[in-house]
């Protein structure tokens, strides 16, 4: 049983865990974009506008998000037809194997 498990559950599991550690990477430095272009608004180091740099960072943002929850949803799919391989073979051991006892 635990090789059935292993086998359709951890590696979408992994699959999801890369994923979601890709998209708070890039969702940090997007914030670290916005927070280094008000600084240097702030500060007045940057001769790039504060709107130029907030669309730059708003566009990485989004197109992170976009990839993310397309690669979620995928990974979903396949971990929702695993799930039901697993079942399937557990009923099926089930049943053999209750079939064996009688």
């Amino acid at each position: 049983m635990e090789q059935m498990r292993n086998r359709y559950l951890d590696e979408p599991l992994k699959q999801m865990r890369t994923w979601t550690t890709v998209a708070l990477v890039c969702v940090c430095l997007g914030f670290g974009l916005i927070a280094a272009g008000a600084v240097g608004a702030v500060l007045k180091y940057l001769t790039v506008s504060v709107g130029v740099l907030t669309s730059l960072a708003s566009l990485v943002t989004s197109a992170v998000a976009t990839l993310f929850y397309k690669k979620l949803g995928s990974e979903q799919e396949i971990l929702s037809k695993q799930l039901e391989d697993l079942r399937d073979d557990i009923k099926h051991t089930w049943d053999k194997t209750y079939k064996l006892a009688s």
